[in-house]
């Protein structure tokens, strides 16, 4: 009864213009959450938190977010001041009635927005710290969040309807990771971040195919590629190919060079061409040969093709899209993306 109150209440706010959109300063954009950032999200982002130990949790949790200082912005709960970054503290689910509008489309399946509440409160859980000023900040580098202003009635049900519903190993808490769209591969934790958990391995997904950044192609001169690597680049370059285990991402491309070969680790060339390479996902990569394929100074073309956006590891928001219009539940939608986890109720976790 509370809750249909409660969504009552919301949808008479939208209708009444009290639910606002998102401010420029983070807040909603075409550019942002599952449609991609402009600009490369840093590797750390949404990454699994592994200074955090197992504890029991308090299902009336309160969470400490740093938000920006547009005084424009209503948020729930209180705001409080720790040196120069402004925090509102709020009940987590609360919080969550601000995430979730900004980090996926309220317009998306009603299982593929619960999946997403599950993972976002999850991933909050195991970010508080008790000997920390706060616990998240409101941005890509935790979580989207833009407060009371940014809330609407779908997003609220998703995260009402999901209440206290957490993702588990083990009985314990799962560390979690998402990001935008994984490209048809995600991408092992092992390999990006040194952390080996069975439920973040890298899985083949069908499902984020609709995605418009399932694929990008790069082009570089094969001096532009090779620079930053400290290449001998004087020799014309004869061919390149990826290298890595069979059904996963490839882990290294290959550059052959006037019978020399000089391997550049994947994740290296992403952070080296970060702002033209949307992911570390590359599915080929070829020498242009024909005349169209050289520079003004005749350098050889190293064409590059790749899929997704974010760092690749764990839920993809297109792939939970695409899961819930096939007919996946929630749970179904979690347990592929984190094989070996299950959905639990935060009250009963140790």
């Amino acid at each position: 009864m509370l809750r249909s109150r409660f969504l009552a209440f919301l949808v008479a706010a939208a209708a009444s213009g009290w639910a606002r959109p998102a401010l420029a300063t983070g807040g909603l954009d075409l550019d942002d959450g599952p449609f991609a950032p402009a600009t490369p999200v840093p590797d750390p982002y949404r990454m699994p938190d592994p200074e955090v130990e197992p504890q029991r949790v308090d299902p009336n949790v309160m969470v400490r977010v740093r938000v920006g200082d547009d005084e424009q912005t209503r948020y729930r709960g209180s705001l409080a001041q720790s040196g120069e970054a402004r925090i509102n503290i709020l009940p987590l689910e609360d919080y969550l009635l601000g995430v979730l509008p900004l980090e996926m489309p309220s317009a998306w399946p009603a299982e593929a927005l619960a999946a997403q509440a599950i993972v976002a409160r999850t991933y909050a859980l195991r970010k508080c710290r008790p000997n920390k000023a706060y616990d998240l900040v409101a941005g890509t580098a935790d979580q989207m969040y833009g407060g009371l202003s940014v809330e609407v009635p779908v997003a609220s049900q998703a995260v009402l309807g999901t209440s206290g519903k957490v993702i588990t190993y083990n009985g314990q808490l799962a560390d979690v990771a998402y990001m935008s769209c994984c490209g048809g591969h995600t991408e092992d934790a092992q390999r990006l971040w040194g952390s080996s958990l069975p439920y973040l391995r890298g899985v083949a997904d069908p499902y984020c195919a609709a995605s418009p950044q399932t694929v990008w192609t790069l082009e570089l001169t094969w001096e532009t590629l090779g620079r930053p690597f400290h290449f001998d680049t004087d020799a014309p370059l004869d061919r390149v190919e990826l290298l890595g285990p069979p059904g996963a991402r490839p882990v290294t491309l290959r550059c052959v060079s006037g019978g020399t070969a000089q391997d550049i680790d994947v994740l290296a060339l992403h952070r080296a061409f970060a702002r033209q390479m949307h992911s570390s996902y590359l599915r080929s990569a070829q020498v242009e040969n024909s005349d169209e394929g050289e520079d003004d100074a005749g350098n050889r073309k190293v064409v590059l093709n790749g899929a997704g956006r974010g760092h690749g590891v764990g839920f993809c928001q297109w792939g939970a899209r695409g899961m819930a219009l096939s007919g996946a539940s929630a749970a179904q939608i979690v347990a592929f993306y984190f094989p070996g986890t299950a959905v639990d109720q935060r009250s009963s976790i140790s």
